[in-house]
């Protein structure tokens, strides 16, 4: 299970500053919001911590503590939403994510989540939530314009598109790679993409670079082979120049990154 980023930004706050509150209590309604706020933050670390030993119940106890001393906590909000995410309780994941951003939106880790989310609906729903989750990803780079993994996200979007947007799915990896130029999934992205466009020259170096990085691609990103096994396409490249298969399969070009 991947421990999101915003998990492990914690707030620094010490605890004889609480032990001090509790000792000679509130004297002022700032006082009374600092104890709040900052109780609130003590039951969410805890929270990260237990989510850190995969100890997800007891994790999502915590930040459903700090919801009840806090309603308007919006990192345990998140939180709850990648718990909910990962375990299938897609709907509960939307909602948390939803009262995340309305409580911070400056989040960036709940609107990349909640655009990830609407982007691996149901294919029944996909087309009509995939302008809520370019927007969510527009919005996040508006905040901070130096997340590589929201370019990729945004470069996936465009290739659901179709090969018309295709150019704008291949900027948009670029400008990942811009950033981190070790990104194994932009790379392997690229190389998807121009494999699609039977570009096997673009294709291959960003091939070469997926695989130096030990990338292993999901099932989406497989195309299926002349055997009708799903390959990554750097495995189908290397077996062409190999002179193993006369010609590379382009099927699966518009399958879900």
């Amino acid at each position: 299970m991947r421990i999101p980023q915003s998990i492990f930004h914690l707030s620094i706050r010490t605890g004889s500053l609480i032990a001090l509150l509790l000792l000679f209590g509130c004297s002022s309604k700032t006082d009374s919001s600092n104890y709040v706020r900052d109780t609130a933050d003590a039951h969410y670390e805890k929270g990260t911590a237990y989510f850190g030993m995969m100890e997800y119940k007891l994790a999502e106890e915590e930040f459903k503590l700090a919801l009840e001393i806090n309603p308007e906590h919006a990192e345990s909000y998140a939180a709850l939403g990648y718990l909910y995410n990962n375990s299938d309780n897609l709907t509960g994941a939307r909602d948390m994510y939803q009262k995340a951003i309305s409580y911070n939106p400056m989040n960036v880790n709940a609107l990349y989540d909640l655009s990830k989310l609407y982007f691996s609906c149901d294919a029944s729903y996909l087309e009509e939530n995939l302008p809520l989750a370019e927007q969510l990803l527009n919005d996040a780079i508006e905040i901070d314009p130096n997340l590589p993994l929201v370019y990729v996200a945004l470069g996936d979007i465009h290739y659901r598109k179709g090969r018309a947007n295709w150019d704008q799915a291949i900027a948009m990896y670029k400008k990942a790679l811009q950033i981190d130029e070790n990104l194994a999934v932009a790379h392997y992205a690229l190389a998807y993409c121009f494999y699609n466009r039977n570009d096997r020259i673009q294709a291959r170096p960003h091939c070469e670079k997926a695989m130096a990085l030990n990338y292993n691609p999901p099932s989406g990103r497989l195309v299926v082979d002349q055997n009708g096994e799903g390959k990554s396409v750097c495995e189908l490249l290397a077996k062409v120049r190999a002179g193993m298969e006369r010609t590379a399969p382009l099927q699966n070009r518009n399958e879900r990154p």
